[in-house]
C-alpha cells in the first residue's frame, strides 16, 4: 500500500473514533432524545439512544418510542 494513502486512512480512522467518542459523551446509550426524522414534521420524534456511528454526519442510533419501536440512524444535527 502507498505510504501516503496508509497515513491518510489511519488519520481518517482516528477522526472517526473521535466523532464516536464525542457522540457517546453527548448522547450516552439509554438517554432519551427528541429529534426530527423528516422535513416538514410537525412535532419531533422521541426515542432512546442504543448506539453511535461516526462518519461525515455523526449518527446516533435510536429506538423510536412509537408503538413500532423501529430503529433509526439520526444525524446528530437533527437532535434537539
Amino acid at each position: 500500500m502507498n505510504p501516503t494513502l496508509h497515513k491518510q486512512l489511519k488519520a481518517l480512522a482516528r477522526m472517526d473514533e473521535a466523532v464516536i467518542a464525542t457522540l457517546k459523551r453527548l448522547y450516552p446509550e439509554g438517554k432519551q432524545v427528541r429529534f426530527w426524522i423528516m422535513h416538514g414534521q410537525e412535532s419531533p420524534s422521541q426515542g432512546t439512544v442504543i448506539g453511535h456511528q461516526g462518519g461525515e454526519f455523526g449518527e446516533v442510533i435510536v429506538r423510536l418510542a412509537s408503538r413500532t419501536q423501529q430503529v433509526r440512524r439520526v444525524a446528530a444535527d437533527q437532535i434537539l
